[in-house]
């Protein structure tokens, strides 16, 4: 997975799969972190699911993490603050 650590985060590539039956993490896709969101892709719900479901599983707050481009495409980058590589890879064991 490429990941780029910053001073108090990391960057990286999700790849999200919105109208899925549940929230999960599915692993590793072409180098991006692939995520199933239950919501639906309009008007921001399935960002903000994505971005609440992140932080729950990585023990952030949802305002740490922000969606730094791809809020309407389905490969985001996302940037998580407040969170170090070791406690991010074990949020979301894969």
């Amino acid at each position: 997975m490429d990941i780029a650590c910053s001073e108090n985060g990391v960057l990286f590539t999700v790849k999200v799969v919105p109208n899925s039956s549940k929230n999960s993490i599915e692993g590793i896709l072409d180098g991006m972190l692939k995520v199933k969101i239950a919501s639906v892709p309009e008007k921001g719900k399935a960002n903000k699911t994505l971005k609440e479901f992140l932080a729950k599983k990585i023990g952030v707050k949802p305002k740490d993490i922000d969606i730094i481009s791809g809020q309407s495409n389905a490969v985001k980058k996302v940037k998580v603050e407040n969170i170090s590589l070791e406690k991010f890879l074990s949020g979301i064991d894969i």
